[in-house]
């Protein structure tokens, strides 16, 4: 199948979206105002729900495709012994619906990925990392990440901008490109 020609496009949300998604507000007290923490929360849950909103769409529409890196799907589950019950009911509705990628990241790919970032980052920072940004080391799960969406030709959408800069190095012009939601 070429990929340039394809009319589907298919996203790969980063753990941060399904989080964002799930943010418990706090009911503010009259007279009160909002705490900076509190203002993020609001604006990140907004952020991510617009974003749900527009990929559910044209997924709907047969527009778009939304797969689940299996490594998200991991870090959801660790992460979710310590949330809420409230924070964990919309991450599994969505997981219900929603196609998980599980290829095999063999790890010799990971740790070569993870060397080149740091080497990169290191050698050519000045060149990929937008001014008044940065770019942090790729962790290993990270890499699954981004080696998953690359596999699938999709857009990664996250919030994490320097978790993925990494990203835009492997980027077919055409059709793939990742995606910041605030």
């Amino acid at each position: 199948m070429d990929l340039a020609n394809r009319s589907i496009v298919t996203y790969m949300p980063d753990t941060n979206c399904f989080r964002y998604k799930s943010y418990i507000m706090q009911k503010i007290v009259e007279g009160e105002m909002e705490s900076d923490e509190q203002i993020q929360r609001r604006e990140y849950k907004e952020a991510a729900n617009r974003f749900w909103n527009k990929i559910m769409e044209e997924s709907n529409r047969k527009e778009a495709e939304i797969l689940v890196s299996a490594e998200v799907v991991q870090e959801l589950k660790v992460q979710s012994y310590t949330l809420d019950k409230k924070e964990t009911k919309p991450i599994l509705k969505l997981l219900e619906i929603l196609d998980e990628e599980t290829a095999a990241v063999p790890n010799e790919i990971e740790y070569q990925l993870r060397e080149f970032s740091n080497y990169a980052r290191r050698k050519f920072g000045g060149l990929i990392i937008p001014p008044g940004r940065k770019m942090d080391y790729l962790r290993a799960s990270d890499a699954r990440i981004l080696i998953h969406a690359y596999l699938n030709d999709a857009i990664l959408a996250t919030a994490n901008i320097k978790d993925f800069l990494l990203y835009t190095l492997f980027l077919n012009k055409k059709r793939t490109s990742y995606m910041t939601f605030y």
